[in-house]
C-alpha cells in the first residue's frame, strides 16, 4: 500500500503528496553528482530527518514507494477524496516509466483530484498520454537558465536562480512560497514560467 504524505511544514503546509527516496534513487544519485540544482538536494536531509531507523539512510515508507511504483502496474489505485490538489514528488523524482504510468493511473482513478508532477526526465514522456487533471511540470535542473515557455509536452516549467542572477537578469521570481495560497503549479491557467529563488538565499 503507498503511502501518502498527508503533513507537511514550509511551503507545502497543507498539501498532500506521494513521494518516493531519493537516496535510492539512480538518477537522482547521479545527478547530486553534478552542478545541477540536484547537488542542493534537500530531500536527501528530510529522509534523513524522517527515517527512524539509524542503520539505513532512507525513508522506509518512501522507498517502499518506489518499489511498488516502479516495478508494475498498481493492483490498488489509492483514493485523494477529500485532497483536491496532490503533488506527485515533493521529494523525489520518476524512476522510469513504469513509475509514471502508475502516477497516471492514480490521476485517471481521481478525476476530482489535480495532480501536478515535477521531473526532470523528459525523456520518459515519449508518447506518454496525460490524464486531464494532471499538470506536467518540468523541473529545470540546471540554475540561472531562463525560459521564456515551457518545453514542448509541458503545461509549465518551474526554474531556480540565484539573487544576484536574478537581479542582473530582471527575473521575476514568481514563486509565492506558500503553495496552498500561490497555486500558479496546481491551476490549469496561462502562467507557463515559475522561478524560485534558491532556498539560502530568500531571506537575503
Amino acid at each position: 500500500m503507498l503511502y501518502i504524505t498527508r503533513r507537511h511544514s514550509g511551503k507545502m503546509q497543507g498539501l498532500w503528496s506521494l513521494n518516493s527516496s531519493v537516496v535510492m534513487n539512480e538518477f537522482c544519485k547521479k545527478m547530486a553528482k553534478t552542478d545541477s540544482i540536484c547537488s542542493k538536494c534537500y530531500g536527501k536531509k528530510l529522509e534523513a530527518f524522517r527515517k527512524k531507523d539509524k542503520t539505513i539512510p532512507y525513508s522506509v515508507s518512501w522507498y517502499k514507494n518506489g518499489i511498488e511504483l516502479s516495478c508494475a502496474p498498481l493492483t490498488k489505485i489509492p483514493k485523494f477524496r477529500k485532497a483536491k490538489v496532490v503533488r506527485f514528488h515533493s521529494v523525489g523524482e520518476l524512476i522510469n516509466r513504469q513509475h509514471l504510468e502508475n502516477f497516471a493511473a492514480i490521476a485517471r482513478a481521481n478525476k476530482e483530484t489535480l495532480f501536478s508532477i515535477w521531473t526532470k526526465r523528459k525523456n520518459l514522456f515519449r508518447n506518454f498520454v496525460k490524464p486531464e487533471n494532471m499538470i506536467l511540470i518540468y523541473s529545470e535542473p540546471k540554475i540561472n537558465k531562463e525560459h521564456k515557455k515551457a518545453p514542448k509536452g509541458f503545461n509549465k516549467v518551474f526554474t531556480v536562480y540565484n539573487k544576484k542572477f536574478a537581479k542582473e537578469n530582471n527575473i521575476e521570481i514568481n514563486c509565492e512560497q506558500k503553495c496552498v495560497t500561490c497555486m500558479k503549479c496546481y491551476s490549469h491557467n496561462n502562467i507557463q514560467v515559475i522561478n524560485e529563488l534558491m532556498k539560502k538565499e530568500k531571506s537575503a
